[in-house]
């Protein structure tokens, strides 16, 4: 994710990074993309490990684009 965050300062140099997990806060992650919707941000970018689909899922949550990042997972 950090060579994905260097790479999106290039692109938008304003963002916000939060550290949340899908599988222990779901309710965070609905709260957090839904809040976004209202919001200025024009998409979110989100790490994929062993639950790939979970990007997918969170843009169900929103209507703005979710770009899923693959990443190793142990």
């Amino acid at each position: 994710m950090e060579a994905a965050g260097k790479c999106w300062m290039t692109l938008n140099p304003r963002f916000e990074i939060n550290a949340l997990s899908a599988h222990r806060t779901p309710e965070e992650v609905s709260f957090f993309a839904n809040m976004h919707n209202r919001g200025e941000s024009r998409s979110l970018l989100q790490r994929a490990g062993m639950a790939a689909h979970l990007p997918g899922r969170d843009s169900l949550l929103t209507s703005l684009p979710v770009i899923g990042v693959r990443s190793k997972a142990s």
